[in-house]
């Protein structure tokens, strides 16, 4: 079964030919949408990298936004797929795990989402191509139970993880992603995308390895939370996610009684005050114990 693989990129040519490479060399069934932000379009490198060995349709939307480009990649997409899954220009899924997530999602009405096992790998060096220096686990058996939006963003928020790099129905991917109130900020834009998926339907964890992630200096993380609040545009972003939220909620069929905004904020200020626990412990994991124990705790 066909998943269609959604690649948003900017200036990271290397990255993005390494995964082609990945995917060509293994002659995936899956086709790879790639939504390209970049100044200057990569498609004859692409073509030179492909030579028709995995389909793949490339789009040059000079300066839109990852998320945008997400969405984009999703609408074009639902023409031919049914199913899609999203990865960073850097990562790299296993084919036939994303079969595996599909054929469950279509056996599966009760459910909105599928992954497996994740790992994440640390290159000796900087850039796309290295030894592998440090291996560790991504995430921890992730799936979401409760039988309603209000019970899932509880899970969700008590045991954060990502639910956008799961196996999607395409139509629905491209619900999670429509927010009616815009939320500017990009971290509080991956978490309003997340959360809305977890609202919107339970997730499947299926005992599979499912998709490689790498970190590298090009990442950039959240790591203080203090600086985050006092960036710009962050509290008319946190005010977007709290309406989102609660609307969806509102409007989850599975909730008798929705949560109000102030209960959204509450559970929302929980998640932030674990959060930052948490990058407080990874980061005196990493000057203390070194990398391999900073890639034990990362699962955040």
């Amino acid at each position: 079964m066909k998943v269609a693989i959604l690649i948003p990129t900017l200036n990271r040519k290397d990255f993005l030919l390494r995964t082609l490479k990945y995917y060509s060399l293994l002659k995936s069934i899956h086709p790879i949408y790639i939504g390209d932000a970049s100044s200057i379009s990569m498609i004859e490198e692409i073509n030179t990298v492909v030579r028709g060995r995995v389909v793949v349709h490339y789009f040059h939307w000079p300066g839109l936004s990852d998320r945008d480009t997400i969405k984009k990649l999703a609408q074009k997409a639902s023409v031919d797929c049914e199913y899609c899954a999203f990865q960073g220009d850097d990562d790299f899924f296993v084919p036939n795990s994303l079969s595996i997530c599909a054929e469950f999602l279509s056996n599966n009405d009760s459910f909105r989402t599928a992954q497996g096992n994740a790992a994440v790998i640390l290159l000796d060096r900087p850039g796309a191509y290295g030894n592998i220096k440090a291996l560790g686990p991504y995430w921890n058996s992730p799936a979401l139970h409760g039988s309603s939006g209000t019970e899932r963003l509880k899970e969700i928020t008590e045991n954060y993880w990502v639910p956008n790099f799961s196996v999607h129905r395409t139509i629905e991917l491209i619900a999670d992603f429509t927010d009616k109130y815009p939320v500017k900020d990009r971290y509080w834009g991956e978490l309003t995308n997340t959360f809305s998926c977890a609202i919107n339907g339970k997730s499947k964890f299926i005992d599979i390895f499912y998709l490689i992630r790498n970190v590298h200096d090009g990442i950039d993380h959240q790591a203080s939370q203090h600086g985050w609040r006092e960036s710009q545009g962050w509290d008319d972003s946190f005010s977007a996610c709290k309406l989102t939220l609660s609307e969806k909620l509102r409007d989850n069929s599975g909730d008798v009684i929705a949560m109000t905004r102030l209960e959204v904020q509450f559970l929302l200020d929980k998640y932030l005050a674990r959060t930052q626990i948490k990058w407080d412990k990874i980061l005196r994991s990493r000057r203390q114990f070194g990398i391999i124990d900073f890639l034990r705790h990362s699962r955040v």
